[in-house]
């Protein structure tokens, strides 16, 4: 696109005054911290500097001697400020090709062909059976299911996979639970089952392991019935699990995550994929059967043959009792995952989600013979928090391995941070907090001891305070629109909030500040799409290509704005190459930013001559566009009104 080629001719000026230098240097390129100087900076001088041994500021003054700009390219000028050259952009030309490409491609603007032909498998949210999603895993829902969709928007043929545990030993206290100890398997009235199974069974059931520590010996026996299936328990455990699945995606299509298959636990061990799997990793050499000390009878991964993992300890992947450990279950999945096991599964419709697709799930039975080809993908990317960083290092690893070294297919583990509560945001949901614990910046969620956030009771308090304000702004409005915009609202503060963070941060959720319509928000973003449809909807005539003049585009709001419209394209591209959903974020807010200052600073309707208020709404309706197309890009939807 037009930026992407602006900075392809920053960078080519800059090799040739190099090369007339006679010197061989990488460009670097940043964007300046003040528009003022410039659109885009090199720091060459820095490096080329300590070669020559001379001061940076003389080294870019000598490049910059050297410079040569083709008079139609889309370079203005480059000025030397101190070590820096600063680069600017033809503001005419950039504004009319950009605004020529936004209401030609509309909804399809800053789609690229990144991913033509590559198969791509995003596994995210993969919440154990046997609780409610709670705002820990929605970080890893948002971050999975906008990763998906950034990946399609630039050409990548992309499956989103839900891994569904139905075989771990949560499962098996909620099991234990019902089965044993006499917990009704209806929830109170009003309750989601999710919720009681979760919040109430699995909590109560773990209570009691420390007075009665013989319950532990149940309920790995319970597991081991799972795993082996056909029996009453894993038929009973397998209708449990179904259920609560169905009560968490009920909670993920709230927020706008949707899947494509769903694979159970259950149906890889029952496949025949673990015995392909196993002998496998047998013939890598790095599996044996140990016969001597604390691991005898398990057969372990001996990793540490492995310079990478010399000085960790070796791995067990099936337990002396016979039940496999999660990451012996992951192996005969990711190489499924990546085509790399002869093996696969039967799969079956389970239902139509509210997006009108179809959700696939594997099955034990004999399944649809018509299906969509799932599997063997060129890139699988596991979305899994980092506290799973090592075991996911032993899957690459062994990926690698079974795949060959000259293979391109790829394992990728998309790693995250956890997300903590603020504590005023933790009492108002519910939570005690102990006068030192207000004093702390966050409240670490721990499940065992029932301190965690549901993200149905986030949605429902976002949605109430969403609510609240919208039928304010709109008193007259139908109560049905109030309610439906209220969980827009509610859905694009979470979304955002759980988005906009590096991965390597742990988040601190406050839902006041993420609600809010004047921070950093998804409703702040969500409002500049508002402003704009309201101004072209007050101007009563669309905007068109015909009799417009980006000339007329001189205020430097006006400027700002055109020039980050450009980028979107590039901005895209760069999200998708480094998997960053945090790019596509930040871009909405400052997009939202700069049209809201042209907003307050530039004269739309009735703005004289016409020729400029049909130029300007036709600016805004590319604002309009763009900020459709990021937001939905992090799942987030675009109401017309608030």
């Amino acid at each position: 696109m037009t930026y992407e080629a602006f900075l392809g001719q920053v960078r080519r000026v800059l090799e040739d005054a190099l090369d007339r230098l006679g010197q061989d240097q990488t460009v670097l390129l940043e964007v300046p911290p003040d528009p003022r100087m410039g659109d885009i900076a090199a720091t060459v001088a820095f490096a080329l500097a300590k070669k020559r041994r001379q001061r940076p500021v003389d080294v870019a003054e000598q490049i910059l001697a050297n410079i040569s700009i083709d008079p139609e390219s889309l370079i203005d000028r480059v000025e030397a400020m101190g070590p820096y050259l600063n680069f600017f952009i033809k503001v005419e030309k950039i504004a009319r090709v950009t605004i020529e490409q936004i209401m030609q491609h509309r909804n399809s603007y800053g789609s690229a062909s990144l991913g033509s032909g590559i198969r791509v498998l995003v596994e995210h949210t993969n919440v154990n059976p046997n609780k409610a999603v709670h705002i820990g895993h929605a970080r890893n829902s948002c971050l999975g299911d906008s990763l998906a969709r950034i990946m399609r928007f630039t050409g990548y043929n992309v499956h989103v996979a839900n891994y569904v545990d139905d075989t771990g030993t949560q499962v098996a206290d909620v099991i234990l639970g019902f089965l044993s100890l006499g917990f009704k398997t209806d929830p109170p009235e009003g309750m989601k089952f999710d919720h009681y199974c979760g919040d109430d069974v699995y909590v109560a059931v773990n209570e009691m392991y420390e007075n009665h520590p013989e319950l532990i010996e149940q309920r790995k026996k319970i597991s081991k019935q799972i795993e082996e299936g056909n029996n009453e328990v894993a038929i009973a455990a397998k209708q449990i699990s179904l259920r609560i699945l169905r009560a968490q995606l009920e909670t993920c299509w709230r927020i706008g995550v949707f899947f494509d298959l769903l694979n159970w636990e259950t149906d890889i061990l029952h496949s025949g994929l673990w015995h392909r799997a196993f002998e496998k990793l047998r013939n890598t050499g790095l599996v044996v059967l140990e016969k001597k000390g604390e691991l005898a009878g398990c057969w372990v991964a001996k990793v540490t043959e492995l310079p990478e993992f010399a000085a960790e300890t070796d791995a067990v992947l099936v337990r002396s009792n016979g039940t496999t450990t999660y990451l012996g279950k992951d192996v005969p999945y990711a190489m499924w995952k990546l085509g790399l096991s002869d093996r696969d599964f039967c799969y079956d419709i389970l239902l139509r989600q509210p997006n009108d697709m179809d959700l696939w799930t594997t099955t034990s039975k004999e399944g649809l013979a018509d299906h969509p080809f799932f599997g063997a993908a060129d890139l699988a990317i596991a979305v899994i928090d980092s506290r799973q960083n090592r075991p996911q290092e032993i899957l690459s690893t062994f990926m690698r391995l079974i795949a060959g070294s000259a293979s391109p297919k790829k394992y990728v583990h998309y790693a995250y941070e956890v997300v903590s509560l603020a504590p005023k945001t933790a009492k108002d949901l519910g939570i005690p907090v102990s006068e030192s614990e207000e004093k702390k910046k966050m409240l670490h969620m721990e499940g065992r001891r029932g301190i965690f956030v549901n993200v149905d009771t986030v949605m429902d308090a976002l949605s109430k305070k969403a609510f609240a304000e919208t039928r304010k702004r709109n008193p007259d409005a139908d109560e049905e629109w109030v309610r439906s915009t209220a969980e827009k609202i509610a859905a694009a503060a979470l979304r955002y909030d759980l988005t906009r963070v590096d991965c390597d941060k742990i988040i601190v959720f406050d839902m006041d500040k993420a609600i809010d319509l004047e921070g950093e928000t998804g409703p702040y973003v969500q409002y500049a799409h508002v402003r704009a449809c309201r101004i072209l909807e007050k101007a009563g005539t669309p905007a068109t290509n015909s009799g417009v003049e980006s000339t007329e585009l001189i205020q430097p709001e006006e400027i700002v704005l055109t020039k980050e419209l450009a980028r979107f394209p590039y901005i895209v591209r760069l999200a998708s190459e480094t998997m960053s959903p945090q790019r596509i974020a930040r871009y909405s807010y400052s997009l939202a930013t700069l049209f809201n200052a042209f907003y307050e600073r530039c004269k739309v309707i009735g703005a004289e001559p016409k020729l400029l208020e049909q130029t300007r709404l036709q600016l805004v309706d590319c604002t309009r566009v763009v900020l459709k197309n990021a937001l939905t890009l992090l799942g987030i939807e675009t109401p017309d009104r608030m």
